[in-house]
């Protein structure tokens, strides 16, 4: 989400980042620089992307219906996964 707030085009500058205004709760498409943004991930060095983190869980609680979670189903559990994201 950084990089479409910091390519917002109705911001006026670095300093507007940590306003209201680079936080919507819904980003339009159309207040995207695409260029500017694809133009920043291809500046992008492979030494800065940090390694990619993965979990192990070793233990993990039963949740119980209608008291830790009130969706419809037979699980609360979606996914066992280091990857999932």
């Amino acid at each position: 989400m950084f990089w479409i707030r910091i390519t917002n085009k109705h911001l006026a500058g670095p300093k507007q980042y940590l306003s209201g205004k680079a936080h919507p709760t819904v980003f339009e498409g159309r207040g995207v620089d695409a260029l500017k943004l694809v133009q920043l991930a291809h500046a992008i060095a492979l030494d800065d992307i940090p390694p990619m983190v993965q979990l192990k869980v070793v233990r993990e609680g039963v949740s119980i219906r209608d008291v830790d979670y009130f969706e419809p189903g037979r699980t609360e559990r979606l996914a066992d996964n280091a990857c999932v994201s």
